[in-house]
């Protein structure tokens, strides 16, 4: 930059001592033709070198940013090491993917009931258990109509939970002047309520009665995997399929019919809900609890 600025200014020097020998319009037009140019390269000169050094400032952050401290390294190796091992010490069939813990298949050490540490050997087990469904009790569900809710699960083991629906088209009455043709689950809209629990693999059985032709099925945002089993639960007229779904997330979930167009199936009244409970704890003890849905 001193360089730069010593050249200027020669430059200037000597333009102004053309201006004092010469005479004229010409000499004065010259000599501000070529102050603009010393101005443009003085311009240009400070870009250049402003650049040049923004791009060593940024060179060096990167380099510090690619090579961090010898120690951060080994720590970070040894870290990656021991997790690696930790994922491929189980060889009993467990998908690790679908449970966020590599634990081993029996409980720990006893731990505090709200650590993360004791729901994921929790929920661990239970995916594991689900496997083997000829150990599995089968239990029938209990299925409710609005607004009435079946009563909370006491059992702290997994079933196969067997849910039997029907889908149906029937007229109901819906004001004392006008009835809707209503397209159903079990007869009803909403469809009917069904309690699960955490661990339990739900056994659907979809016969479709709807004498239109409609093809129906099932998609309950409780199951995992795309479509939540409308793929392998889509059924014709007078046609039944049994499908069965793991579950391993507890909450309350939407069921529908996903036939096209999907829209249409929801809004004439296919669909309903599913609670699946906690593998420890419920809701909190209310004096009655009530099923809505629109």
């Amino acid at each position: 930059m001193a360089n730069l600025r010593q050249s200027a200014n020669k430059l200037w020097i000597a333009i102004q001592r053309l201006s004092v020998a010469g005479t004229g319009s010409l000499m004065r037009t010259q000599t501000t033709t070529l102050r603009r140019q010393s101005r443009r390269s003085l311009g240009l000169g400070v870009a250049v070198s402003g650049a040049a050094v923004l791009w060593w400032f940024t060179s060096q952050r990167t380099v510090l940013a690619e090579a961090p401290h010898p120690d951060h390294h080994k720590r970070h190796t040894s870290h990656y090491a021991t997790a690696h091992a930790h994922a491929h010490a189980h060889t009993d069939g467990h998908d690790k993917r679908l449970v966020p813990h590599a634990a081993p298949v029996t409980l720990s050490k006893p731990v505090a009931h709200d650590s993360k540490a004791h729901v994921a050997d929790l929920y661990a087990k239970l995916e594991h258990e689900s496997l083997d469904l000829a150990k599995l009790p089968v239990e029938e569900a209990v299925l409710t109509s609005a607004p009435n809710v079946p009563p909370s699960i006491t059992r702290d083991y997994p079933v196969v939970l067997k849910v039997d629906l029907t889908t149906t088209i029937k007229k109901t009455q819906l004001t004392g002047a006008y009835k809707y043709e209503q397209w159903t689950f079990n007869d009803q809209v909403p469809g009917p309520f069904i309690r699960a629990r955490v661990g339990d693999v739900v056994e659907v059985t979809l016969t479709n009665k709807d004498e239109s032709g409609m093809p129906h099925n099932i998609d309950c945002h409780a199951f995992l995997g795309p479509g939540g089993g409308s793929a392998v639960t889509t059924t014709e007229e007078n046609q039944t399929k049994t499908a069965r779904f793991k579950l391993l997330c507890p909450g309350l979930f939407v069921y529908h019919c996903a036939a096209a167009p999907v829209p249409v199936h929801i809004a004439n009244g296919m669909f309903g809900l599913m609670y699946v409970q906690p593998a420890e704890g419920d809701l909190l003890p209310v004096d009655k609890e009530y099923y809505v849905m629109q």
